[in-house]
């Protein structure tokens, strides 16, 4: 969904509007939030039914939550003992519920119907997701490199703008097979990483241990 960002933007600045400057009732609330959650419902559907040609694909199982959202958390604290006038708790329980719920959502309906997100038609590597849809050559592949922090992997391009994916959210097997894709069509001698090497052995090897539990 083009402007989902947008849109979650402007509903959650004028959610905390409403709660800080003209502080209306509950049903004010629940109406943004309400329209919050239908606008993430939607727009998940949306970019998750895209039909998209491939000769390769690789499915999403699970999306990583970005815990740097909950920096929001002491914000409302310092917010609440700091504001002249009184806020309700139930007003900072739905903010609460306005910041986070949609990253929620994403990860639950994610997880639940584990979309194809990577896509691999002839030389071109098409990513469709949530807030990103783009196409790359891959015979302008330069480079990979590998995090072994954030355990992204970078995809730099000669003349397009680089990409990251992370690894995490997908199967390793499907992650090795993507990378070998990436190598044969770049038609360069391209090295992995070898703290990529060892993240996927040590994943490979706690796969055959524990299996799907991890």
């Amino acid at each position: 969904m083009k402007y989902y960002i947008h849109l979650r933007l402007f509903i959650t600045i004028a959610f905390v509007f409403v709660l800080f400057i003209l502080e209306e009732e509950l049903i004010t609330y629940f109406i943004l939030g309400t329209l919050l959650l239908a606008i993430t419902i939607l727009a998940n559907i949306k970019w998750i039914d895209k039909n998209i040609e491939y000769d390769h694909r690789f499915k999403l199982i699970k999306k990583s939550i970005v815990f740097k959202n909950y920096l929001y958390i002491p914000v409302l604290i310092i917010a609440y003992y700091t504001q002249p006038q009184e806020i309700s708790i139930a007003g900072l329980l739905w903010l609460c519920f306005v910041l986070f719920i949609p990253m929620i959502v994403d990860s639950w309906i994610i997880q639940y119907k584990q979309p194809y997100t990577l896509f691999i038609k002839g030389n071109i590597l098409k990513i469709n997701q949530l807030n990103t849809n783009l196409e790359r050559m891959l015979s302008d592949v330069n480079k990979l490199e590998f995090s072994s922090r954030n355990k992204n992997l970078y995809i730099y391009f000669t003349t397009q703008e680089d990409v990251l994916v992370d690894i995490r959210e997908y199967n390793i097997l499907d992650i090795e097979k993507f990378i070998d894709c990436i190598i044969e069509k770049s038609g360069q001698s391209l090295e992995l990483p070898y703290n990529y090497i060892k993240y996927r052995n040590d994943v490979i090897k706690k796969k055959h241990t524990y299996g799907d539990r991890i």
